[in-house]
Order: C-alpha cells, then sequence, then structure tokens
C-alpha cells in the first residue's frame, strides 16, 4: 500500500497564499495612480524645500548687508532648511511683507555720534531643540553698523552669566580686529563693550570667577586679558537702551521699533517733517 504523504504532492491551503496573486485591472490601476499621488507629493515636498532655501539664502545676505534688524528671525527659520513646516514658511513670509513695507528705510551716518558704538547681549537657553543660548552684538561706526552677529552659541550654559561672557568672547574679537584695522590708519581709539549683565562686567573686573562659573574659565581669561591691558573698556547699559536684545530673542513691536530706529531712518518722513 502506497503511503500517500500529506502535502508532500499539493500545495496546502497556506502555501497557494503564500504566492502573489496578480491584481485585477481595477486594482493595478488603482495601485498606480496611489504610486503616482506619492511621486507628485515627494516632489512638491522638494520644491518646498528648495523655495524655502532661495527665501532664507536671499534673507540671509540681505540681513548681512543692509537690513541687520531681520537677523534673529532669518537665521532663526534657518536652523530649519532641512524639513520646513508650514509654519516656517508663513514666518519667512512675514519677513517678506514687513521688507516690503519698510523698504524706504535706510542707513545714516551721524557724525555728532562716538566714532564705535559696541553693543553685546545673550539670552538664556532660548533655543527649543538644543536648549542653546542665542549670542547677539553689533557694532556702529556714526550710527551705521558695520558688524552684526546673531548666532547660536556652540554649547549650552549653566546660567545667563555663563551665556554673556560666551558673547562677550564675540563682541571682544571682532573689536579688537577693528581697534587694530582703525590704528593702521593712525586712528586711536580704545573701543567700549556696553553690557546689559553686571554681573558678568563684575566677573571679568574681579580677580576670580565667581561660583558656577569655572568651566568657562579660557573664555573668562581672554576677555579679562585684554580688559587689564586697557585693551577694551566694559561698561554697563540698561536692557532698555541695549540695542544687541534684538539680535538674541523675538521683541514686542515698539521695542524692536525703537532698536531699530537707532540706526535706520526714512527718507520720505523726513522730507515730511521739514515740509511742515
Amino acid at each position: 500500500m502506497e503511503t500517500k504523504i500529506r502535502g508532500a504532492t499539493e500545495p496546502t491551503k497556506r502555501a497557494r497564499n503564500a504566492y502573489p496573486q496578480r491584481p485585477s485591472d481595477k486594482e493595478a490601476e488603482q495601485l498606480t495612480k496611489e504610486i503616482q499621488e506619492q511621486k507628485a507629493e515627494l516632489e512638491k515636498m522638494k520644491n518646498q524645500k528648495r523655495g524655502y532655501r532661495n527665501i532664507i539664502g536671499g534673507l540671509s545676505h540681505l540681513a548681512r548687508r543692509a537690513r541687520n534688524e531681520i537677523q534673529f528671525a532669518t537665521f532663526y527659520l534657518s536652523r530649519y532648511q532641512n524639513d520646513p513646516g508650514r509654519k516656517h514658511y508663513i514666518a519667512a513670509k512675514r519677513i517678506l511683507r514687513y521688507l516690503q513695507g519698510t523698504k524706504n528705510l535706510t542707513n545714516r551716518a551721524d557724525l555728532t555720534k562716538p566714532l564705535l558704538e559696541i553693543y553685546v547681549d545673550s539670552d538664556l537657553a532660548g533655543d527649543p531643540d538644543k536648549n542653546r543660548s542665542t549670542t547677539g552684538y553689533t557694532i556702529l561706526m556714526y550710527g551705521v553698523p558695520i558688524a552684526t552677529k546673531s548666532r547660536l552659541q556652540q554649547e549650552p550654559t549653566k546660567s545667563s552669566t555663563n551665556a554673556e561672557i560666551q558673547a562677550l568672547v564675540d563682541a571682544t574679537e571682532m573689536a579688537i580686529w577693528i581697534k587694530n584695522l582703525l590704528l593702521e590708519m593712525n586712528i586711536e581709539i580704545i573701543p567700549t563693550i556696553k553690557s546689559d549683565s553686571q554681573p558678568t562686567i563684575d566677573t571679568i573686573r574681579n580677580q576670580k570667577l565667581l561660583k558656577g562659573n569655572k568651566h568657562c574659565a579660557r573664555r573668562y581669561h581672554f576677555v579679562k586679558g585684554y580688559v587689564e591691558r586697557g585693551d577694551i573698556k566694559l561698561e554697563y547699559i540698561p536692557t532698555a537702551k541695549n540695542i544687541a536684545d534684538m539680535y538674541t530673542k523675538p521683541l514686542a513691536k515698539n521695542k524692536f521699533d525703537y532698536f531699530r530706529n537707532q540706526f535706520l531712518f526714512d527718507p520720505d518722513e523726513k522730507k515730511t517733517k521739514a515740509s511742515e
């Protein structure tokens, strides 16, 4: 009697279901449509990213050259160029609308103002993604910005004093460079850096670091060395008058306009006042 092994001569039901079945014409048409829609969506996302990057690139160039007041907003949005969302597009378009509405603003040199004005500031862990602080400083020559920076600090800080010291290092580097440049033109000046952080100024002037700031000793001694040699001076300024505040965080409209009007003006408005 021949023994018949179950499943050896004919596939089981499970085995038959394991083989891919040819879809019907209707199913094939539906799958093709879904694939085309996915491809179109991917292409749309690529175009949106490309468009967002083009906008940020143009704004970045303008922020560095002529419209310094948009630096914080522009460089904040530039952090999301790899995967921008709807809110980032809206914010970028808002900057464009602001520029369209203030296109008459221009810089002005005022010889009654000091040769150099240097303002520095920092927020504390204002970045929601990496918990890092933002450095902001601006250097004005007769009221015209010649060097401005708004950038995320390289590492998180433990305190506002530590964040301000990091910002002060960046401002000191640029101040010394400009001082040496002016010296080559036979213009001798001791730059005064204005900060709204009294604890930071006291820390630099003291003979030792305060408790909790020993990890930033290298930055501390960098600034302190220039202060002791008399190459730069530190001066306290109230936050309400510190222009660098606009490069570290979003501000209310009245405060933003006040800082902006320290170095930008509308020629048409001046003509209107003169005619009156």
